[in-house]
């Protein structure tokens, strides 16, 4: 369970702590219960010496397919305070996806950010992979308000893939920052692969390179997988469609 490791192992306590604080508070999930149900489990394993008998026998509901959770309560999320503005943003630093991709939907639905989106902007995030730089930059350009155009427009234009990924992902969050389209032909037809919308990825004209989501190397699109990097794959040329 890779993602668990990464929260666990790699992201530290305050980290999660604060995540899922704002988390549980956006989606008015009852933390008193939540708590009385982990520690209840907890118990289970302390009953046993070796940490298994008392919780075998219940591994099965710890296990099972969630119901689906509580949706996103906007009034909920109108009153988290500036202290969980502030550990969601740290969550977007996170190791693991699954805190910061959750991090960064709630703080794209703040109506009063209480951050400065356009030093968020101008975060330097070159170390990091190309997604996760990406993601930043638009929770950065959809909580930007008045300026939210004109760092949309900023990002479509830049010369980095991180800004230019975070303009399609903006457009995908709110149209109306492109409402002519524009942008999003010029990002579908992007020489960077990577950049490229899924569905546009084998139209013309033909992207000229990709580059690594992991360690930002280009490559050639002859090459599959990046030969600076261990995890790095070229994205598929072929659209799926899922029904």
């Amino acid at each position: 369970m890779p993602e668990f490791s990464r929260a666990f192992v790699h992201d530290d306590l305050a980290t999660r702590r604060g995540w899922l604080d704002a988390i549980a508070d956006a989606h008015r999930i009852d933390k008193t219960a939540a708590a009385s149900e982990a520690t209840w489990m907890l118990d289970q394993v302390s009953q046993s010496a070796d940490g298994e008998r008392g919780f075998g026998n219940h591994w099965f509901v710890a296990s099972m397919t969630p119901q689906r959770g509580p949706s996103m309560d906007d009034e909920a999320v109108a009153t988290l305070t500036r202290q969980q503005h502030d550990a969601l943003l740290a969550s977007l630093r996170a190791d693991s996806e699954w805190i910061a991709w959750s991090a960064a939907e709630v703080l794209i639905n703040v109506p009063v950010p209480t951050w400065d989106a356009a030093e968020l902007f101008a975060t330097d995030l070159m170390g990091w992979p190309l997604h996760r730089a990406a993601l930043l930059y638009t929770v950065a350009i959809v909580s930007a308000g008045d300026r939210s155009i004109e760092q949309f427009t900023a990002a479509a234009g830049s010369v980095a893939p991180d800004y230019r990924m975070a303009a399609k992902f903006s457009v995908s969050i709110k149209g109306e920052l492109d409402p002519e389209g524009s942008v999003d032909t010029q990002l579908r037809q992007d020489p960077d692969l990577t950049v490229r919308p899924s569905g546009s990825r084998n139209h013309e004209p033909a992207a000229s390179y990709w580059t690594c989501n992991d360690c930002r190397t280009r490559n050639d699109l002859g090459t599959e997988d990046c030969p600076g990097c261990e995890r790095g794959t070229r994205p598929d040329l072929v659209s799926r469609v899922v029904n």
